[in-house]
């Protein structure tokens, strides 16, 4: 799209860039198809681009296809929130770099049946204002742990994660193992939802005021191969303010008079 004449300013672009949306979205329903990588080329004055000043690019990744101009717009804005033009802007272009087939869906019958809020996930609006390397998520490792049973990742869209090879489907002797539809679900020890970097220790604390026991023993005995060996019973416990912790007793000398610690705290 040529602009009516060079813009030095991002928050003038909104406008053009807003009329490339609609047209694209509308190409992306005849199509059957949902926006998933998208890019948008800032083409500055033909001078600039003379002295060897290449167009400034804005790229992102969707979480999930979409063709819903609000969505894609949202996330353009907030990401040329975040752009240093170079030089006065003359033209832009957006591209498609890569889709995916989205169905479609039913209108509704009534006007007010087609009023749809566009809702964007609060993690795309995050990376498309701070950057992609600046939002992450964690993920599980096998490990048990606590301190090393996460590890940190990029917050990556959820259509370019890792493939996985598929699977046959399970064979009669594999779907005899399986375990019945009625059988008792296996309890899961209770788990912080805040995790100290440290464990603090309790020792001046639980002799100022005792705390009461909720849950546990849970033992956590693992690390005697690598050098960081852990031999601890994890309980809930209530503060005497009524907060809910997670504290264990460190039993790594072989006594049953071991330290407390606070390793966490429930919401």
């Amino acid at each position: 799209l040529p602009l009516p004449a060079p813009v030095d300013s991002v928050e003038a672009l909104q406008f053009a860039v807003h009329r490339l949306v609609d047209d694209f979205a509308g190409w992306l329903g005849a199509h059957g198809l949902g926006a998933v990588r998208i890019s948008l080329s800032l083409v500055h004055e033909r001078y600039v681009r003379d002295r060897g000043t290449p167009p400034t690019l804005a790229t992102f990744a969707l979480g999930a296809p979409s063709r819903m101009p609000a969505h894609l717009m949202t996330v353009l804005r907030e990401r040329l929130s975040r752009i240093a033009l170079p030089a006065p802007v003359e033209a832009i272009v957006l591209v498609g770099d890569e889709a995916a087939p989205l169905a479609g869906r039913n209108l509704g019958l009534l006007p007010e049946d087609g009023i749809d809020a566009v809702t964007v996930p609060l993690v795309e609006r995050l990376r498309s204002r701070l950057g992609d390397d600046v939002v992450t998520t964690l993920a599980l490792r096998d490990e048990h742990r606590p301190e090393q049973a996460a590890r940190e990742m990029p917050a990556l869209p959820a259509n370019v994660q890792p493939r996985t090879q598929a699977t046959r489907p399970p064979t009669a002797s594999r779907r005899a193992k399986s375990p019945a539809r009625n059988a008792p679900v296996q309890r899961t020890p209770p788990r912080p939802l805040w995790l100290l970097d440290c464990a603090r220790p309790l020792g001046v604390v639980l002799e100022a005021a005792p705390w009461v026991l909720r849950d546990g023993p849970e033992r956590i005995e693992s690390g005697w191969w690598d050098g960081g060996d852990c031999r601890r019973d994890y309980f809930v416990a209530e503060t005497p303010d009524g907060e809910i912790a997670w504290i264990y007793r460190d039993h790594r000398h072989a006594t049953d008079d071991g330290e407390w610690f606070m390793h966490g705290l429930f919401a």
